[in-house]
């Protein structure tokens, strides 16, 4: 009897085993395809044929300002999106939100597969009143739609990563599944010119 007991749950140990094996490598397959991403858009960035096109707004009182395409005679903007368009496609935005008093600042990079579903988001948000932290987060998007999150949060002083314990208000990003839902949440017209 104790040899089938301990065969059972010899088996039982190894299927759990098994199981999580393969649930750590979709876990890792997901991740490692967010940093192949994460690398490809970053070249794209740097080559002659991918376009930059920066869209900005303000805020005039409590409203927030609706998305306008940059130009030279623009100022007075408090956040903005660099979009990097290659090949007629958007593959990498880059947000930025930094307060007028200048003690919280937000940095969300979206890296959009060739197919336009959206593979990494990295968030870095800052606030230098009272709690001074970073927030790092970093969303993984399978193409499946699966969403792998890792944050930490780092003490701006000593650069250590510290317990986010009551911190975690306003640190994560808007997630877009692709590129047409970023598009549309943010009511940014991106015209192929």
């Amino acid at each position: 009897m104790k040899r089938i007991f301990f065969g059972l749950l010899t088996l039982l140990i190894l299927l759990i085993m098994f199981f999580t094996s393969f649930a750590n490598d979709k876990t890792n397959s997901i991740v490692n395809e967010g940093k192949r991403i994460y690398c490809e858009c970053l070249r794209l960035k740097e080559q002659s044929t991918t376009r930059k096109v920066i869209f900005v707004r303000d805020y005039s009182g409590e409203d927030i300002g609706s998305w306008k395409r940059w130009n030279k005679n623009m100022n007075g903007w408090i956040d903005q999106f660099d979009l990097y368009v290659n090949k007629n496609k958007l593959r990498l935005a880059n947000y930025t939100f930094i307060s007028e008093s200048g003690d919280t600042a937000l940095y969300t990079n979206y890296y959009f597969r060739k197919d336009g579903t959206t593979a990494l988001i990295i968030n870095d948000y800052r606030v230098a009143s009272g709690v001074y932290c970073q927030a790092l987060t970093e969303i993984y998007i399978s193409p499946s739609d699966k969403i792998i999150k890792n944050k930490k949060f780092i003490d701006l002083d000593t650069k250590k990563e510290i317990d986010g314990h009551g911190k975690e208000e306003n640190t994560d990003p808007q997630v877009y599944i692709n590129i047409g839902e970023f598009l549309e949440k943010n009511k940014i017209r991106l015209l192929n010119k």
